[in-house]
Parts: structure tokens; sequence; C-alpha cells
């Protein structure tokens, strides 16, 4: 009992431990399926990723030589 007498610590106490506890698993539970759907979200973006290159290698084919620009004429210069 309390100093004042009409409340029961330990009670009280318990419920708090039981309440924090039930808050913490369910915070505990909310992070597992954000981690796993940041997994899934980093798995599309990979999966993604690997599709534009893919689509970069079939319309960008490599040359046989590198393209080289033309000098910029310039007036009355050597």
């Amino acid at each position: 009992m309390s100093g004042l007498g009409y409340y029961d610590e330990q009670k009280i106490e318990s419920i708090v431990k039981k309440n924090t506890r039930a808050e913490f698993d369910a915070a505990a539970k909310r992070d597992r399926q954000m981690i796993e759907m940041m997994g899934g979200i980093a798995t599309a973006l990979q999966a993604l990723t690997s599709e534009i290159k893919g689509l970069r290698a079939d319309l960008k084919p490599e040359l046989d030589k590198p393209v080289k620009l033309a000098a910029p004429k310039t007036q009355g210069g050597p």
C-alpha cells in the first residue's frame, strides 16, 4: 500500500510492466514487418535496375571505335 493507503503499488507496477511488455512486443512486430517490407522493396529495385541495364544494352550497342568529336574551328587563330 502507498502512503495514502488506497493504491496498491504492486498491482499498479505489475499492470505497467504488463502494458510495457505488450507495447514492446507490438513495436518489435511492427519493426519486423517494416524490415521485411524494405527487403522486398530492395529486391524489386535490384530487379528493376538489372532490367534497365539490359534495355540500355539492347538500345545502345557498343561501337567498334569510340566516336571522336570534330574540333571546333576558330576564326583568325593559328
